[in-house]
């Protein structure tokens, strides 16, 4: 309001100096109206003809009579603001006067500002109102002062209120409780909303995994081992968390078992257990094993190959890995095996080394089926090469001639491997093969591309894998075997006299099964064989012996024979008869073989045939002789050596 006053008394001023320039005006134009001539009034004046400066004060003096007088302003009346009285405390003196006594002073002269003056201080009128008009401008201060500190001090204490009872939410702790697996539990303990925190798990590489509270508690999997989080409990809404809202852990590192195999030992029934691991390793590992209606059982060991031993052939077994050490695993730590006996490749040999390519062949078990072969080939110069092959035969290439090689060849589950060796600079031997058309005889060739050994070529070779033999002084590429046993598997090896390596030069035979007897007449059905102690007379017969000469047991270096009857008539023939003694042992292997022969007719009179064994065996035990006329079987025997 006083504002207002001061305005409207300004513009007051305003107006009032306003019109005394207008009188001033006036006046002048009066003075110039007296100073001209007679006769000129009722004329209008010629501005024209005065001087510019007049002529210019002229026309402002018309401007301002054009324009009308303004009403007087009058100044609004001062508002009065009752003052409340001092409040008065006993027995209490004060030295000074209060701020409210001094008001009141300042009031009871503002009362008697008001009071009508005398006409002797009328000239005093202006003073008294712009007095009071202070005094009350300075009441309308104070008061607006005192709102203003009310407003700000609710506004402050409203503020303060929401601040810590509303914005600000405590956290009393956060503890963190770690798994054995590496799993992570948040335990968080307040007083706010579960419904509005929330956990969040960070990573080194800003990988962020939220989780609610719920149940005070917040839980997280699967995370990475041996790497360092960060946890962090944040609140939704306008509010800011207080106290203990973050920590750091770092998960424990994982060993992880990334391979478990078992391949069969050394002897039947045996396996070896081997594994790799990636992590922190355990000073002891435990395995445990069993199988369906045994007992289990648990062994410790250092290392990562431990051997097991007296496993049941044909039985299956379940292997569990676990370290004896307080470490944290993973990764697979268990296994089936079934124990088996050892299976070797048979016959292994290198078959040639040409054109950068090394050939290999062995042999199958008879009667066991194999998976797989793991075949290896390597050498000094840094050459090492793996195949895993389903047939029994194998070619590496990138290979060179001048040096030498390793081949090694282990069945699928087995530890057991054979071996083969290729030298360097060896002569490869192609086209090695047999001829069996006739059931008499073996008729061998072979090329060497070229290369003949000054000293001639040696040929090896085995029967059923025992009874070996050689053939000597052979200069060409051929050879030739006149004893053939029936329903046998021969390995032939061939090299030179002077040493020089062979590859390639070896080839397995097997020879066909012999029919049973039948010829001239008769066959081996209407033979009666008896087997008899040899008589010291050279050209004998069935009258040097007496019962007690037949016998199925010798001694040591004693000669055996027998006395054939023939029950049937049969015909009379030059042909010539090769006769072949075969003994093997009792577990089927060969251990001689000796011929004889003659014709037909020779061999028999008076339906009677004397047939000398060349040769028995001179260790004791027990055997069996078979008996062939012409590859064809005549008879069987089994005998003992005593």
């Amino acid at each position: 309001i006083n504002e207002e006053a001061a305005d409207v008394a300004e513009s007051d001023t305003s107006s009032t100096s306003y019109i005394e320039d207008i009188e001033e005006n006036l006046s002048f134009l009066t003075a110039v109206s007296d100073e001209t001539e007679p006769g000129q009034n009722d004329e209008e004046i010629d501005y024209c003809s005065v001087t510019p400066e007049v002529s210019d004060i002229l026309q402002q003096a018309d401007e301002l009579i054009s324009i009308p007088p303004l009403d007087p302003v009058v100044p609004p009346e001062p508002i009065d603001v009752p003052i409340p009285p001092p409040i008065q405390l006993d027995n209490e003196e004060f030295e000074e006067p209060s701020d409210i006594d001094i008001d009141k002073e300042q009031t009871a002269d503002e009362d008697e500002a008001h009071e009508p003056a005398d006409s002797a201080d009328a000239p005093q009128t202006d003073n008294a109102a712009s007095e009071q008009d202070e005094v009350h401008h300075h009441k309308s201060h104070w008061l607006r002062n005192v709102l203003i500190a009310v407003i700000a001090l609710a506004v402050t204490t409203v503020g303060l209120l929401f601040y810590t009872l509303y914005y600000l939410q405590p956290i009393e702790s956060i503890t963190l409780q770690e798994h054995e697996n590496g799993d992570l539990t948040v335990h968080i303990s307040s007083s706010v909303d579960e419904g509005m925190l929330t956990v969040i798990c960070s990573d080194t590489y800003g990988n962020q995994i939220p989780m609610p509270v719920v149940n005070g508690k917040a839980s997280f999997t699967d995370l990475a081992p041996n790497s360092a989080y960060t946890v962090e409990l944040v609140v939704n809404g306008f509010h800011r968390l207080t106290g203990d809202t973050s920590a750091a852990f770092t998960t424990p590192a994982v060993t992880s078992i990334i391979q478990f195999q078992a391949v069969t030992g050394t002897e039947d029934g045996s396996v070896i257990l081997n594994f790799a691991i990636d992590g922190p390793d355990s000073a002891q590992w435990q395995l445990q094993y069993s199988a369906p209606d045994t007992q289990e059982q648990v062994v410790t060991f250092a290392g990562h190959m431990h051997t097991i031993t007296g496993l049941t052939v044909g039985t299956q077994y379940e292997f569990t890995l676990t370290p004896v050490s307080n470490i944290n695993y993973t990764g697979c730590n268990t296994l089936s095996h079934t124990a088996s006996t050892i299976i070797k490749a048979n016959n292994l040999r290198i078959t040639g080394c040409v054109d950068g390519n090394l050939t290999a062949e062995w042999s199958v078990p008879e009667d066991r089926t194999v998976e797989s072969w793991t075949v290896r080939c390597y050498n000094d110069s840094n050459y090492t090469k793996t195949l895993v092959v389903n047939e029994p035969s194998v070619v590496f290439d990138g290979v060179d001639s001048s040096t030498a090689y390793t081949i090694e060849v282990a069945a699928a589950g087995m530890s057991v491997s054979e071996r083969a060796y290729a030298a360097a600079n060896s002569v490869t031997v192609s086209d090695f093969q047999a001829d069996t058309s006739d059931v008499n005889k073996i008729s061998l060739s072979w090329n060497s591309n070229g290369y003949t050994p000054e000293n001639g070529w040696v040929l090896t070779y085995t029967i059923d894998g025992s009874f070996n033999q050689e053939v000597p002084e052979i200069t060409n590429g051929s050879a030739e075997l006149t004893t053939v046993v029936p329903g046998a598997v021969y390995d032939f090896s061939l090299q030179t006299v002077d040493g020089t390596p062979i590859l390639g030069g070896a080839l397995q035979v097997k020879t066909s099964t012999a029919k049973n007897f039948s010829g001239y007449g008769v066959s081996s059905k209407y033979m009666e064989f008896k087997m008899c102690k040899r008589p010291s007379k050279k050209n004998w017969d069935r009258y040097d012996l007496s019962s007690s000469d037949y016998t199925s047991t010798f001694k040591p270096n004693q000669k055996a024979s027998f006395l054939v009857r023939m029950k049937h008539e049969y015909n009379t023939s030059k042909d010539k008869i090769s006769t072949l003694y075969v003994i093997r042992d009792e577990e089927g292997s060969v251990v001689n073989v000796s011929t004889t022969s003659s014709t037909w007719t020779k061999m028999w009179y008076r339906n009677y045939c004397e047939l000398d064994i060349p040769e028995l065996p001179q260790d004791a035990g027990k055997y069996t002789i078979s008996v062939y006329f012409n590859g064809a079987l005549a008879h069987s025997q089994s005998f003992k050596i005593t």
